[in-house]
């Protein structure tokens, strides 16, 4: 789902996709999902300028484990 303000240049997309058959691990946090686990994620992104700004209420959800970032600021992305 999208919502924009074209005048403002600025826009919020709510994205959501399934995980099934894909592998994530985060060794700080000795956690894993095996790509035969079922799992979800979805995001809000900011969009400022046409370009991305923020990803919002990340949530990961994976077999038993459920992962939640608040926010990440576009600065943080880049260092990934």
């Amino acid at each position: 789902e999208y919502i924009g303000n074209f005048a403002k240049d600025t826009g919020e997309l709510k994205i959501a996709a399934p995980l099934t058959g894909v592998s994530i691990d985060f060794p700080a946090l000795n956690w894993a999902k095996l790509p035969a686990e079922a799992g979800q994620v979805s995001m809000v992104i900011d969009l400022r300028g046409g370009e991305l700004a923020a990803a919002n209420d990340i949530n990961i959800v994976a077999g038993l484990y459920c992962l939640l970032a608040a926010k990440i600021r576009y600065s943080c992305l880049r260092r990934i």
